[in-house]
């Protein structure tokens, strides 16, 4: 009996050891691109996210930019073939390619929240934080145009005005609202707001009408040009933890439509966000989803990402169909094209410490 119990003990030593070599050995998969586009409207997807670098002041080489993690994308409204990419640690990229090829700017530092003059393709806002920056020439060069003083203050996001691009505004963590009506020269803190507000957009209808998400009261608006603001919690209330998360976007003919991801899944409000309607997937409610993206051609064509699938819907929500996307790690944003809707955009950073 000792023999057979030795035996077996070795037997078993054996596959725990087996078990914890393949453990210590095996290796994660791979991350994946932090840029992705498609060219057929998300059923096949290729990595984008390479940058032309000077090396040791001699030689142009290419590397990828999978080693910074894509934080915003956005086109130029004057020009939509113009496109600029934020990373948060490691500056502003610029491409004229639809992506294929990405330079850097001359900021290189955090980028926390950056926006773009939409009569005017060579100008564009950019904040690390603390200080706010105008570029006059693509992001070549770059002038401090406000700075924030307060130590625990940072800003969040800003926009410019799209009807009228000398007035731009930026919101801070602490819920300080700064307006400037002259292109960034002179700023004033107009009001304040009881949040932690983020992703500032003006109704494309109306610039006086803004919205905010915020980190308590899920959404904010302003009717009034961001003077005065009033909480929308409310409007989310027959939506369980749908105010915990909220991210907007407009659609439709005449752009009157807002279309919401929400703590609990999708949204659709026709009055301004007065009231909201379900928009069914193929998740049970409550579920988070973190950005959804309308065609601007026909806005019953929906898309949001969840983990590497790509949930695609051509009527409205009725029916959804899902493609995989190739990359593992967490998604930042999804884009459509505006000048062609079949053509989108997927950033990526890296995943959360395990």
């Amino acid at each position: 009996m000792r023999t057979h119990g030795s035996i077996l003990a070795i037997v078993v030593l054996f596959f725990l050891l087996a078990g914890q070599a393949c453990i210590r050995f095996s290796s994660p998969p791979p991350l994946g691109p932090t840029l992705l586009r498609s060219d057929n409207r998300g059923i096949d997807w290729v990595a984008k996210d390479f940058v032309e670098v000077v090396q040791d002041g001699k030689k142009t080489v290419t590397v990828s930019l999978t080693s910074w993690p894509s934080y915003d994308l956005r086109s130029s409204p004057a020009n939509p073939g113009l496109l600029f990419l934020s990373t948060y640690t490691s500056g502003l990229f610029r491409s004229t390619t639809r992506g294929e090829q990405w330079d850097r700017t001359g900021f290189r530092g955090q980028v926390v929240a950056f926006a773009l003059d939409p009569l005017d393709d060579e100008r564009l806002f950019l904040t690390d934080g603390k200080g706010l920056f105008r570029s006059d020439d693509r992001g070549a060069n770059w002038t401090t145009v406000f700075t924030i003083t307060r130590g625990e203050e940072v800003l969040r996001t800003l926009e410019v005005d799209f009807f009228n691009p000398a007035r731009i505004m930026a919101v801070s963590n602490l819920g300080a609202v700064y307006r400037t009506t002259d292109q960034g020269e002179t700023w004033t803190n107009i009001t304040q707001i009881a949040d932690d507000p983020a992703d500032l957009i003006f109704s494309p209808r109306d610039s006086r009408v803004a919205f905010l998400r915020g980190a308590r009261q899920g959404l904010w608006r302003s009717r009034d040009g961001g003077s005065t603001w009033e909480s929308l919690r409310t409007t989310f209330d027959a939506f369980p933890k749908a105010a915990e998360h909220v991210r907007i976007t407009f659609a439709g003919p005449d752009r009157a439509t807002i279309y919401a991801a929400t703590g609990n899944g999708l949204l659709r409000s026709r009055d301004n966000g007065d009231t909201w309607e379900r928009i069914p997937t193929l998740f049970q409610p409550p579920f988070r989803i973190g950005e959804v993206a309308v065609d601007p051609g026909n806005e019953a064509i929906l898309s949001f990402a969840v983990s590497n699938k790509l949930h695609q819907s051509l009527d409205g929500g009725s029916s959804w169909t899902v493609y995989t996307i190739p990359t593992n790690r967490p998604l930042t944003y999804l884009r459509i094209d505006p000048n062609d809707s079949t053509v989108m955009y997927l950033g990526a950073e890296f995943p959360p410490e395990q």
